[in-house]
């Protein structure tokens, strides 16, 4: 007896009006090229396509190109798209070493009759730059078995232009995590790289709110469309893409598509020397810009000569950070360190280490340990290029969690948000710095344009939580608290903060509850001594007394600020072993004792 096939149940559709496939009333997410091989797939349903058709519908002649290995990508996707077993298909079938046929049940909806037509043309390939989309025009075929295959024809392919209707309605983008085309994923590392590099590339602009690569790390292989993921992020515009790297030649191909239609507006392909992907990344973003009519702000000099090596290290460096656990974070510092062995005047990569030592002080090290090195390299990287914004933040945190030097650290945020108005985290640290001397108001406001700009960063969603509360307006802390945890519930700051709001309003089973749910999400000292604090203000004594004695162990293997321990011990009527906490929070220059004014 047969198995059922995976596929049965699914009733896909092609809509070539809105340039998407669909399984029933659910799009299913399919990047362009994807979308262009089945389109030319369906064209000539039952017969083979080969391989040498479908390079030259995509790229047409002397471009760079690994075709083969190209042509193999695109055809997995396809076939993930429809759940295909490649080994028993029931959508597309491989003919090895020739190219693919399609043979399954597809209806296919055209060109709505009210659209805009161009006379069909020669299927001769368009320029490798141009985006292609497919014009139907004739009335909804059903396609099933080898009936009506030769009616599917009549597709016209047209560049899209920058002068489209609504274009300079885009004010707010996100750049996509591009997609490591290689075929080997240890270069994850460096289509992550890139991405972030051309996030930041297109941030140096006062006209258009870009969204922080870490808010969209988590669409990384998601299967979301482009309008999901627009409203979660409040974004007008998506690029997304790939990127493949083979030997010294590296080739991106990216998209703009508007999110309200999910219609691509533009579309190219870059392909330079890897010695010259600065330069690349550059020329990506000014066309960005130039698609949404806004103005980079950047000083128009170009990009310095690339040592590829330390490139190469430097891009492991930020995929080891942005993970941020302690063992990466120490991976990351030693990848930028090799950076800078062999380039000592790699600016990108000094204030790469600055930030990774700043992490490290803040939530796994001792401040002694951590922010002289991150102060040290901050230094040296705005030595090197006094308009790195992100180095203005890392000399700024050092000021701010271990001189205690409010006023330095204020300058320096500011100092960033003029160079880089997208940068969520000098937003974060000026806020920081006005919350620290009791200016609430500011800190909430500088919180909320961060939060615009990283609306999935758990640092700076937690922190609007941690202000609020330290503002006294407990019902903001609960709204934010309540707000933040609902799409991440397993941030354990919010979640702990939230427990102390409810605390401070005497709601303790949801306290509890909240502060619970903290430790379930996050075993460390730190977190244990918050909701230490939580249980104390609860009249839970014996229980916030058990917590502290757990956190005093880990202590001794784990760094974790003693000033909560303190805070606590002085709930609790311990007022001499709570202000012992405190001195050796001060002598250790905890981070946490910037609370000491507002607490």
């Amino acid at each position: 007896m047969s198995s059922a096939s995976p596929n049965q149940g699914h009733r896909y559709r092609l809509d070539l009006s809105s340039y998407q496939l669909l399984d029933g009333d659910r799009q299913v997410r399919l990047e362009r090229q994807p979308m262009e091989l089945l389109i030319l797939l369906v064209e000539r349903k039952g017969h083979l396509v080969t391989r040498e058709e479908i390079a030259a519908r995509f790229w047409g002649d002397g471009v760079f190109v690994d075709t083969d290995r190209n042509i193999n990508s695109i055809g997995r996707k396809l076939r993930s798209a429809f759940k295909d077993d490649p080994d028993h298909p029931a959508f597309v079938e491989t003919v090895v070493r020739k190219g693919y046929r399609f043979i399954g049940p597809l209806e296919v909806s055209p060109q709505r009759p009210d659209a805009p037509a161009r006379p069909a043309t020669q299927d001769s390939p368009l320029p490798h730059s141009a985006a292609r989309l497919p014009r139907l025009r004739f009335r909804t075929l059903a396609i099933g078995g080898a009936a009506a295959a030769f009616l599917i024809a009549g597709f016209t392919w047209h560049m899209l232009r920058s002068t489209g209707p609504g274009l300079n309605t885009v004010r707010s983008i996100a750049i996509l995590p591009l997609e490591n085309d290689s075929g080997d994923a240890s270069q994850d590392y460096f289509a992550d790289g890139m991405t972030q590099e051309l996030t930041s590339e297109l941030a140096q602009s006062t006209q258009l709110r870009v969204i922080s690569h870490t808010s969209v790390l988590q669409y990384r292989n998601a299967r979301k469309s482009v309008p999901e993921i627009s409203k979660e992020l409040h974004v007008d515009a998506v690029v997304e893409g790939s990127v493949q790297r083979s030997g010294q030649r590296v080739r991106v191909t990216a998209q703009l598509i508007r999110t309200a239609s999910d219609h691509a507006l533009w579309s190219n392909t870059y392909e330079r020397d890897f010695r010259d992907i600065l330069s690349l990344q550059r020329d990506m973003a000014g066309d960005i810009a130039e698609q949404v009519k806004i103005k980079l702000t950047g000083n128009g000099t170009p990009p310095r000569p690339l040592n590829p090596a330390a490139h190469d290290l430097y891009l492991q460096g930020l995929f080891h950070f942005e993970k941020t656990t302690e063992s990466d974070l120490r991976a990351a510092i030693g990848d930028f360190q090799k950076a800078i062995d062999k380039d000592p005047n790699y600016a990108a990569a000094y204030a790469g280490m600055a930030d990774a030592y700043v992490v490290l002080g803040t939530f796994y090290w001792p401040a002694p340990l951590t922010m002289p090195q991150a102060k040290a390299a901050a230094l040296k990287a705005l030595e090197l290029d006094p308009g790195l914004s992100e180095a203005h933040v890392s000399l700024g945190s050092g000021y701010y969690y271990y001189d205690w030097d409010w006023v330095a650290a204020e300058r320096e945020a500011e100092t960033a948000i003029r160079l880089n108005p997208n940068d969520a985290y000098a937003h974060d640290l000026l806020a920081g710095c006005y919350g620290k001397v009791g200016r609430f108001n500011g800190a909430m406001a500088e919180l909320r344009r961060a939060q615009e700009l990283a609306p999935r960063a758990a640092e700076i969603v937690g922190d609007t939580v941690f202000w609020a509360f330290f503002s006294r307006n407990y019902d903001l802390a609960i709204a934010n608290g309540k707000a933040a945890v609902a799409t991440e519930p397993d941030n354990a700051f919010a979640q702990v903060f939230l427990g102390m709001a409810y605390a401070k309003k005497g709601q303790m089973t949801e306290a509890l509850r909240h502060a619970d749910l903290a430790r379930q999400f996050d075993r460390g000292p730190l977190i244990a001594s918050f909701r230490a604090n939580v249980y104390a203000l609860a009249g839970r004594n014996a229980e916030a007394l058990a917590q502290l004695h757990e956190v005093e162990k880990q202590r001794v293997e784990h760094y974790s600020c003693a000033y909560e321990v303190g805070t606590a011990y002085i709930l609790l009527g311990q007022t001499d072993r709570g202000f012992g906490w405190l001195n050796n929070a001060y002598d250790g220059r905890s981070n946490c004792m910037i609370l000491l004014k507002v607490d």
